[in-house]
């Protein structure tokens, strides 16, 4: 009830805020980097922000660059399109991996819908490309369902991040795993303490060596978005693709 009242108390105060994307996994540094491509659909000028964060909305650690120019500290890039303009940023970091989440905002006076993102996962060793994976915007709200397989090569990843305006309370997640006969086999509780990226494997460690089914994500106390993705291994590396979660109110 406390958080339902605080909800409603912030819908009354505050704005609703404008999100034209959110991406719920975002990794820089030690051979990660990100592209983002934004256009601009529209015949006026359109001008927005694109934050990077960890955690709770907290400001991204360790150095970061986009095209190269040092952004370390900041919070994220200001963007201005001209009409019917883009951009191409690409979102470099340090020799450290480090795990957050990225969102594309609107600046006041202008609308999400104006733009349209494309966002890429860039995996490079001593510079060479490795693996490329287009991943779209991440599902949204409080019950997620997905696919998930796990096999000596081939693991599910999955990667969640706070709604604005970014309640820093914890709350419950309730995790569901199914097999293919949609029986429950594993059941756990996991509190929401901000962006959390692990694979299937992590979040249940006794799963069997070979395991096919679905899980089921409820956060019945505030929403978040949820991004999937699937990793096989392959003789020279692994490959990733984006696997969206569906997220649904049954």
């Amino acid at each position: 009830m406390h958080r339902l009242l605080l909800a409603l108390v912030s819908l009354l105060i505050f704005p609703i805020l404008s999100h034209a994307a959110m991406f719920a996994q975002l990794a820089l540094g030690g051979g990660y980097e990100a592209v983002l491509l934004i256009s601009n659909k529209t015949n006026s000028a359109w001008n927005g922000t694109a934050w990077i964060m960890q955690g709770n909305n907290e400001t991204w650690q360790g150095q970061w660059a986009v095209n190269g120019q040092n952004f370390t500290g900041m919070g994220g890039v200001p963007i201005a399109l001209p009409a019917k303009g883009m951009v191409k940023l690409r979102l470099t970091g340090d020799n450290t991996t480090r795990a957050g989440y990225l969102e594309v905002r609107s600046a006041v006076g202008f609308r999400d819908v104006e733009v349209a993102i494309s966002y890429f996962y860039e995996v490079r060793v001593k510079g060479v490309l490795q693996d490329t994976t287009g991943s779209p915007p991440s599902a949204y709200g409080n019950r997620f369902f997905f696919a998930v397989e796990k096999t000596s090569s081939i693991d599910t990843g999955i990667a969640w991040c706070p709604s604005p305006p970014y309640i820093s309370e914890p709350f419950p997640l309730y995790l569901t795993l199914y097999d293919l006969d949609g029986r429950v086999v594993r059941q756990r509780t996991y509190m929401f303490m901000g962006h959390e990226a692990q694979f299937i494997s992590q979040l249940f460690t006794d799963l069997p060596s070979s395991f096919t089914g679905h899980l089921e994500i409820e956060a019945l106390e505030d929403y978040l978005y949820v991004e999937v993705l699937r990793m096989e291994r392959t003789p020279t590396g692994f490959q990733l693709t984006s696997t969206p979660a569906d997220s649904y109110s049954p």
